[in-house]
């Protein structure tokens, strides 16, 4: 199945409650968590970088005022890379990213 980047917004929206926080997507909505990762493998957006020490990746992401619309898509691309490799060593790190808003933010900044 072919899962296309409006789908994903679109999913993820629907979850989002009044107050700007998302529910436990992980417990909630597995679908979502899924579609995403089928999105970022089609979309051939892993970048092969030293992830875990990417200072600058690390500090975008705690930002919770940064404007995505200011980076390049690569920039985007490494971001969403190390929050999927983050996840496989660190389990929940997706989840916890999709629930913050982050993911979201990126996607709908593409």
């Amino acid at each position: 199945m072919i899962v296309n980047l409006s789908n994903v917004i679109e999913s993820i929206d629907l979850t989002k409650i009044e107050n700007g926080v998302f529910p436990n997507l992980y417990k909630v909505d597995e679908k979502i968590v899924s579609d995403f990762t089928k999105l970022f493998r089609q979309q051939g957006w892993m970048i092969g970088f030293n992830w875990s020490s990417w200072d600058e990746g690390r500090s975008i992401l705690r930002n919770k005022e940064f404007d995505y619309s200011t980076i390049d898509l690569e920039t985007k691309r490494k971001l969403l890379t190390a929050i999927f490799r983050n996840d496989r060593f660190c389990n929940g790190a997706l989840e916890s990213s999709l629930n913050s808003g982050v993911i979201i933010n990126i996607l709908k900044s593409i």
